[in-house]
């Protein structure tokens, strides 16, 4: 952009006529031959000014929050002239945005008014069993299970992982392909009190060398069509059909809502792969679902997937499981963004000091309140970097550090416009969808 900054400092010239008062008159400008321009002049009371802007790249309301900034900034100059340039604030001293509080950083509720605060994806899944027993919850080909069918399979198979040693804050990888197997099993790990770590045996080979070294799994759930293409030494439990249920008495303890959920994987700028571990109140902060009948996505990006099952099974939905070819041959239906709501705590756009900036200024996004994840696992350095003190909000509470450059709109949005040095994400980058659409949907 082409800028002008003119400060004329000389005395002005007045004209004089017999007979005549002449004294200057603002007028209106119409037309720019820059960008941007400011012409400020000193008067006898101060200094005055003009701001002339090109209406193609800028609005009124992004021209009165310019002179609003400088004219911060002019007064910091004023109160304290031996201060460093760059450490003068751009705005007023008060937050640009109210610090997120407890009702923000809560998403809706689950169902029938229940939150998920104090809660885990099992809990809540029980609930869910208890209050629609006979409905269907998962349909593959021709098997359907209901919510109590699905509940006594997920607690049979979270016994055979106990007696495999699974327990609290152990990663188990669980490398199914898409059946009703799968589902089972992501929650039978959740139930057995251990961390889910979902692999796609349609993986290509190179991507699985991508995982996560700093959470390794103690055992990972195959069956025998795929057990081939996990490393040899990694223990594995073979599934067949499933049988009877689990006795009451044999139920395994419950998790803890701060115990670790879920791995989502990750990679530091230099390829690096990271494993970012969340606990089940952070999973249930960011998954979403709409009770009916859904298809969650199938992309690159399995940890998604996993969580859209998740949020449909919460809410009474149903998962219809199929192929990867039969989900692309869907034809009709309504695709809806299961994305975590825009309902959020808001995001902080900081500069190097920590300061928020004003719209319009680039920063770095922060994202306070609970999650996105509990940090990095084995990794106390990188994840005390990441994982950072809040300063405007709550006593303790923490703020993500993304290394992304933003800035943000004058409506509170966020642009996106590229990344701060060097870092990472704390979760993968894909946007999963869910389709909904009359009857039987489809869940990929």
């Amino acid at each position: 952009a082409q800028v002008l900054f003119v400060l004329q400092n000389n005395a002005p010239e007045t004209a004089e006529l017999t007979g005549l008062t002449v004294e200057p008159v603002p007028f209106d400008v119409s037309t720019s031959q820059f960008d941007l321009g400011m012409q400020l002049w000193e008067t006898g009371s101060g200094l005055q000014g003009v701001l002339s802007y090109r209406t193609e790249l800028f609005d009124a309301d992004t021209a009165e929050r310019i002179t609003s900034l400088w004219r911060t900034l002019l007064h910091s100059v004023a109160a304290a002239p031996d201060t460093r340039l760059s450490d003068l604030p751009l705005s007023a001293t008060r937050p640009l945005a109210a610090p997120p509080t407890g009702a923000e950083c809560s998403p809706p509720p689950i169902a029938d008014g229940q939150t998920v605060d104090g809660q885990t994806v099992i809990s809540l899944f029980d609930a869910q069993v208890r209050r629609t027993p006979d409905r269907i919850a998962v349909v593959y080909g021709a098997t359907e299970l209901t919510y109590a069918e699905l509940g006594e399979r997920v607690d049979q198979m979270a016994l055979m992982l106990r007696e495999a040693g699974v327990g609290p804050e152990l990663t188990v990888a669980v490398a199914l392909p898409r059946s009703a197997h799968l589902v089972i099993a992501t929650l039978a790990v959740l139930r057995a009190g251990g961390c889910c770590l979902p692999l796609d045996p349609g993986t290509p080979d190179e991507r699985l060398e991508l995982l996560p070294t700093d959470c390794p799994p103690v055992l990972t759930v195959t069956d025998r069509a795929h057990a081939w293409f996990l490393p040899a030494d990694l223990p594995t439990l073979v599934i067949g059909e499933p049988g009877p249920a689990t006795p009451p008495d044999l139920r395994t303890p419950a998790p803890q809502p701060t115990g670790a959920a879920c791995v989502v994987r990750a990679a530091s700028a230099h390829g690096e792969p990271l494993g970012a571990v969340l606990s089940h109140q952070d999973v249930l902060r960011v998954i979403t679902g709409t009770g009916a009948d859904a298809c969650p996505g199938f992309g690159d990006d399995f940890d998604f997937t996993v969580w859209e099952w998740w949020g449909q099974l919460l809410r009474g939905g149903r998962v219809t499981v199929t192929s990867r070819r039969s989900a692309g041959q869907v034809s009709a239906g309504q695709v809806s963004d299961t994305y975590p709501s825009a309902d959020r705590p808001p995001a902080y756009v900081l500069d190097g000091a920590g300061r928020r900036v004003p719209p319009g200024v680039v920063g770095e996004l922060y994202l306070p309140g609970p999650g996105p994840a509990r940090g990095y696992p084995g990794r106390p350095a990188r994840t005390a970097e990441r994982f950072v003190a809040d300063p405007y909000g709550p006593p303790g509470g923490r703020m993500y550090r993304t290394g992304a450059r933003a800035r943000l709109r004058g409506d509170g949005s966020v642009d996106l416009v590229g990344r701060a040095g060097q870092g990472e994400s704390a979760a993968a980058s894909a946007l999963p969808i869910t389709v909904d659409g009359p009857g039987d949907s489809i869940a990929g």
